[in-house]
């Protein structure tokens, strides 16, 4: 432990001839082995401060109230009840005393915007909450030192006009923020930035960059995620790896890989698994019944959400991944069973076509595995059929077979087929459909230069060549050919 000692006269009148002050009494100041009285100018020392310094250390015209400072370096800003490790750089900031949980006690809704709410705590992982173990956890909060703020070695914050109860891992970059209250930005490999106007309240933020005008309230990020451009956040969970920009994320639980870069909004939706798009103007947020905000979504894998789509709630998608909503329509509420399906709508009724993203969209398909593949460290080697797959496969041509033969099936009568009326049609191509593929996915997975493999090459080429733009699919035709058939 550093041993402290009071100032010499000799190093008291040094301070005060450089323009410093003491109101409360230079006896409150404790100074290390290592302490030079020059570094310091024009500052006033208010409470018990503690300087840990030396001749590299660098203090001007700041504000000094209850502070531990390393070798540090700081200009023109105020640090109350603040640890500042070795490196840390202060420029133009204010940075309060406040007590708090650094974060950890963030009111969490995933999935339900009334409740019940949860805490983080530190060892809250992303596999834990994809599988739900942290549920109703009551561990304590992160585990407080004696300072309010704490400021992590090489950190550096600058012009940042409210700082409060902050935890700051080392190499933290905070610069012209707006408002950071009660947070723990923790680096685990990748340290956070957090700049130009972003403005972040009792959250926890793990290796993220937070860049623009972005609000998070009472949230937990994990790590390597980019919020940016208008974004809020507010009672929820966001996985590894999440990228999101000019939308209103609210009591929702989201793994990564979900595409938010528009105006669009996700309200009490549980969509562990990530993977998918919400375009602009979608709305998947119809939790309200007009009595209580209670109602809530499950989404699977894969999923796309259509420009100015509209989703009502209760909804369960998650034995319907990789599901398409058309642009401007409207999914009804309700449980959803056929996987890989387009949901539009005949004379404003909404209808489904199970199995129509195998049949006609494969391109897309498989431009989002080579997608998510390559942009996601955590899904390398990601496939987007898998056992789990057949298997809702299985379930869903089960589910069709089984159904007598008419011209139109409809939700009052075979409540079985979900929400949206199923045509006769729509039924054989999705019957043929889901028996091509499990009869061809050896164990669940396309088996590499297979017969069905080269099939499926055909079908990729001739959705290229009709689309009448082939150029534009090149990159996935190069994919599925190096990762299928060589």
């Amino acid at each position: 432990m550093n041993q402290f000692r009071n100032l010499s006269q000799a190093e008291i009148q040094s301070l005060e001839s450089q323009g410093n002050k003491c109101p409360s009494g230079w006896d409150k100041v404790y100074v290390g082995e290592s302490f030079n009285a020059k570094v310091f100018h024009f500052c006033v020392f208010l409470d018990r401060c503690y300087l840990d310094t030396d001749g590299e250390t660098l203090v001007q015209s700041s504000w000094l109230d209850g502070v531990y400072l390393e070798k540090c370096q700081i200009w023109h800003s105020r640090v109350e009840d603040c640890k500042v490790h070795n490196g840390c750089r202060i420029i133009d900031t204010a940075i309060h005393k406040g007590r708090g949980q650094f974060g950890f006690d963030a009111c969490l809704l995933p999935g339900n915007e009334t409740g019940p709410s949860y805490k983080p705590f530190p060892d809250f992982e992303w596999d834990k909450v994809s599988r739900g173990e942290w549920l109703g956890s009551d561990t304590e909060g992160f585990p407080t030192e004696s300072y309010t703020n704490q400021l992590g070695p090489d950190s550096h914050f600058e012009r940042t006009a409210y700082i409060r109860n902050l935890y700051a891992d080392a190499g933290t970059f905070v610069q012209a923020a707006q408002r950071l209250e009660e947070v723990s930005l923790i680096g685990r490999g990748r340290p956070c930035r957090v700049v130009h106007g972003a403005s972040i309240f009792r959250s926890v933020i793990q290796s993220t960059e937070v860049e623009g005008p972005v609000m998070v309230k009472d949230s937990w990020i994990f790590g390597n995620s980019r919020l940016s451009e208008g974004l809020l956040v507010r009672h929820s969970i966001l996985g590894p790896e999440t990228e999101a920009a000019n939308a209103e994320i609210t009591a929702c639980l989201l793994g990564g890989g979900i595409g938010l870069h528009h105006r669009s909004l996700l309200i009490a939706v549980c969509w562990p698994d990530g993977l998918g798009n919400v375009a602009s103007g979608a709305q998947v947020g119809s939790n309200h019944t007009g009595r209580a905000a209670n109602a809530s979504a499950v989404v699977s894998a894969g999923w796309f959400f259509g420009l100015n789509s509209t989703v009502q709630f209760p909804l369960d998608l998650s034995q319907a991944p990789f599901g398409f909503l058309g642009a401007g329509q409207r999914l009804p509420a309700g449980k959803y069973r056929f996987p890989f399906s387009l949901y539009g709508s005949q004379m404003n009724t909404p209808i489904v076509r199970p199995g129509w993203n195998l049949r006609k969209n494969l391109l897309a398909v498989f431009r989002n595995e080579m997608k998510w593949r390559r942009r996601l460290s955590s899904r390398q080697d990601f496939r987007v059929f898998t056992p789990d797959i057949a298997q809702k496969l299985v379930e869903a041509l089960n589910l069709l077979q089984n159904l007598p033969d008419e011209e139109l099936f409809l939700p009052e009568k075979y409540p079985i087929i979900g929400p949206c009326p199923l045509r006769k049609k729509d039924r054989e191509l999705g019957m043929e459909i889901y028996e091509e593929f499990l009869e061809n996915l050896g164990g669940g997975y396309l088996a590499k230069n297979s017969r069905f493999a080269h099939r499926i090459w055909e079908k990729l080429k001739t959705e290229a060549r009709n689309d009448g733009h082939p150029e534009h699919f090149a990159e996935v035709l190069e994919y599925f050919q190096n990762e299928y058939l060589t």
